[in-house]
């Protein structure tokens, strides 16, 4: 019962790692624009009035958080086969 708990935590800090990911990301774009370009708003740089760019950064989001799950979906799996390969009699 402990191990699964355990695992539901690791598993709960990957995607919250993810997310944290994408955060970073839509904040440093942010940054990057009111940076360069000095004329637009600070709000507009972090919500912005483009739908193009937009959904160029929920995109972006989406893809680093998918990579995120898939990795360790796969993870998860090589690690099951690790077990079952270690307590296979020989």
């Amino acid at each position: 019962m402990k191990s699964s708990s355990i695992k539901n935590i690791q598993a709960l800090s990957v995607y919250s790692g993810a997310v944290f990911a994408a955060v970073v990301f839509w904040v440093f774009e942010s940054l990057m624009k009111g940076s360069f370009q000095p004329s637009a708003a600070w709000s507009e740089s972090f919500v912005p009035a483009d739908p193009t760019e937009l959904w160029f950064r929920l995109f972006v989001g989406v893809i680093i958080i998918g990579l995120v799950i898939d990795f360790q979906q796969k993870a998860r799996k090589i690690r099951q086969l690790e077990e079952q390969l270690c307590s296979e009699p020989k």
